[in-house]
């Protein structure tokens, strides 16, 4: 039951990495927030946090082009938030010198799925 249900995140994980692309290539950045701002669902599940991110991964590693770190927060915030009832936010942040930009997915100002250290070194460009 345990690979089932793994098999079934990185399934869905390659959807949405798809249909990210689909969205961001037809109306640009505006398609990204209004995919991250999509209602929150019912159910809460906390324990399938890891697996999400996990999933996430193994999704990327397999998809056919490169994820950036936006497409890979903003498909994590949706299978958290939609799936697993998580209080998800995609933060973009950045350093001025040297420039310096990066996307990370925030529950409840905890990050996930990345580095804890992207807070405290960039300035807080956006949440969505």
């Amino acid at each position: 039951m345990r690979l089932a249900r793994k098999i079934w995140w990185v399934v869905r994980a390659f959807g949405e990495l798809a249909f990210y692309d689909i969205v961001s290539g037809v109306w640009g950045f505006r398609g990204v927030e209004w995919l991250v701002r999509k209602p929150r669902s019912e159910r809460v599940r906390a324990e399938y946090e890891a697996e999400v991110c996990d999933a996430v991964l193994w999704a990327t590693i397999f998809y056919c082009r490169q994820v950036q770190c936006l497409q890979r927060s903003v498909v994590m915030g949706r299978l958290l938030r939609g799936c697993c009832g998580a209080n998800a936010e995609v933060v973009i942040g950045y350093r001025a010198v040297p420039f310096v930009s990066h996307a990370w997915l925030e529950i409840h100002g905890r990050v996930v799925g990345d580095s804890s250290a992207y807070p405290a070194k960039m300035h807080v460009l956006a949440r969505i």
